[in-house]
């Protein structure tokens, strides 16, 4: 897990409580403020605030605006597009940022992207996927060689462009105020390390995932004793190049 000292992790602020655990793995952690045009149960969820499109994170202008310090200090790390439409409640209006990259291709509800999404995925060579979650982001978390979700769309569409997939059952995740949270939402993945907002073992296919990802050499690091919880999940930007 030492190489997750190369990276910045960027939580949402209702994973503040998880900042200590990460400051003990990663160079920083990032909290992102709350857009107050967001339902207050995902407004300051990283995996509906930011998209990474192949190296390039975007975000829209509102957001930016909003919190300038932490987009500033996201773009000293790493190239930063700005796009135009701005994230509200509800449903499917606040889908225009929440991607889901795996495998040189972009996941998402193609239909509701912001037009700098689709454009940099064309200029990087990056496919576009259609799937019917909105949620693409939240819904999976790409290990790399290997994705977990409990959504069958994604699935589908990861299987059939050749993805190894774990496709798990739904639940076992919280996320207040719903029924339940979503895998990509509940952890992330850099430097061969699959990283939990709580503990791997309390969920339901906690044992399936850690053997698929022991199968491809991959670790898991749970920061809590609890439950999972859907947080938005955790954005690593790496200072690599920096």
């Amino acid at each position: 897990m030492s190489g997750l000292s190369d990276y910045i992790a960027v939580i949402g602020a209702g994973a503040l409580h998880f900042a200590d655990a990460l400051a003990r793995y990663f160079a920083d952690v990032l909290i992102l403020p709350p857009f107050p045009l967001l339902d207050g149960r995902i407004a300051s969820h990283p995996d509906t605030l930011l998209a990474r499109v192949g190296g390039t994170v975007i975000v829209s202008e509102a957001y930016a605006a909003h919190a300038p310090r932490e987009i500033a200090k996201i773009a000293s790390h790493a190239p930063v597009r700005m796009g135009k439409t701005v994230l509200r409640s509800p449903y499917p209006q606040d889908v225009a940022y929440n991607v889901f990259q795996h495998g040189g291709q972009l996941y998402a509800r193609t239909d509701s992207l912001d037009g700098e999404v689709t454009d940099a995925a064309r200029e990087q060579g990056v496919l576009l996927r259609p799937v019917r979650q909105g949620y693409a982001g939240c819904s999976a978390l790409s290990c790399e060689d290997v994705v977990l979700t409990a959504d069958p769309s994604i699935a589908s569409a990861l299987e059939a462009d050749g993805a190894a997939v774990v496709r798990l059952t739904p639940g076992g995740i919280r996320l207040p105020g719903y029924d339940y949270g979503f895998i990509g939402g509940a952890a992330g993945y850099c430097a061969r390390t699959a990283v939990f907002f709580g503990n791997i073992d309390r969920h339901p296919d906690g044992t399936l995932i850690r053997t698929a990802l022991n199968a491809h050499g991959i670790g898991t690091l749970s920061l809590g004793p609890d439950t999972l919880a859907d947080y938005g999940g955790i954005f690593t930007i790496s200072l690599e190049n920096t």
